[in-house]
């Protein structure tokens, strides 16, 4: 059974290259290019793996981190951020929030394939030890 990954990014060009990068994973991929869409898709699909941009118009992605974490029924899925920006202090503003991980843009196709695989297999073992 394929696991879910849901990208958050407000450019269609970020989606379009995650599909192209992560094709050969059993991943199903959906897509979201704002906050209120990606809750809404968090709450329907329950994504396994969350891909989110920091700069985000509409809200900044570590506030949409907090959102998603501190919900009982998406507080367990794992938060990647993929993004631009590179500074210390929001890489750690990021792990401090919830992510579980922190890819710079651009980034490399076999490093954000290593994580993402990680992620999804750490996810996959949370939900085996839950049961």
């Amino acid at each position: 059974m394929s696991q879910k990954i849901l990208a958050i990014d407000d450019s269609p060009d970020i989606h379009q290259l995650l599909r192209v990068r992560l094709k050969n994973l059993d991943v199903r991929l959906e897509s979201a290019l704002n906050a209120n869409e990606a809750l809404k898709m968090v709450d329907e699909s329950r994504p396994d793996l969350i891909l989110l941009d920091v700069c985000m118009p509409d809200v900044s992605g570590f506030d949409l981190c907090k959102t998603i974490k501190s919900r009982p029924d998406s507080s367990n899925i794992p938060i990647i951020f993929l993004t631009v920006a590179s500074e210390v202090k929001q890489k750690v503003m990021g792990f401090e929030v919830g992510a579980v991980d922190y890819i710079e843009k651009p980034f490399e196709p076999e490093e954000l394939t290593a994580r993402v695989r990680a992620a999804l297999r750490s996810k996959r073992y949370f939900d085996m030890l839950s049961q």
